[in-house]
């Protein structure tokens, strides 16, 4: 089990209305925006389940923010549907339920597996965001926010 980083070609941008989930990275230290699976494009419905680095813009804001996704069914927890949850590298006061939320997943890190233990999974998610902060500093990632091309 390790961390790649597989840029998308092309990046795979979706937008849709933040859900409510079952709203456990609260508690392990990342929270997330569900992303509405009625806004789920083809492109990404085709990404293998895993998790990735992108950038995220909520409507109505100029900020746009890094941030790393999981899409998939999260096999930690059993009977979860196929969902798309992106933790924000920035701390909102508030929720943003039934907001628009604009995704660019930019690259591929790592599978999705059933980890052992809350522990070990809260290791593997800060391991994530750290790597994650890593990949979306590179010339590479930065490169997609040039010229608005995706927000």
């Amino acid at each position: 089990m390790e961390r790649i980083a597989e840029f998308l070609q092309p990046p795979v941008y979706v937008a849709g209305s933040v859900i409510k989930g079952f709203q456990r990275g609260r508690e392990l230290n990342c929270k997330t925006a569900n992303v509405d699976p009625k806004s789920y494009t083809e492109e990404l419905l085709a990404l293998p389940e895993g998790v990735y680095w992108c950038f995220a813009k909520r409507a109505g804001e100029k900020k746009i923010h890094g941030g790393v996704c999981s899409f998939g069914v999260n096999p930690t927890f059993k009977d979860v549907p196929l969902t798309l949850e992106v933790h924000i590298f920035n701390e909102f006061k508030e929720d943003f339920y039934n907001e628009t939320l604009q995704v660019l997943i930019v690259g591929f890190m790592r599978k999705m597996w059933a980890f052992q233990s809350l522990e070990a999974l809260v290791e593997w998610i800060d391991g994530d965001k750290e790597y994650a902060k890593s990949l979306l500093s590179q010339e590479q990632s930065k490169e997609l926010l040039k010229d608005n091309a995706y927000f």
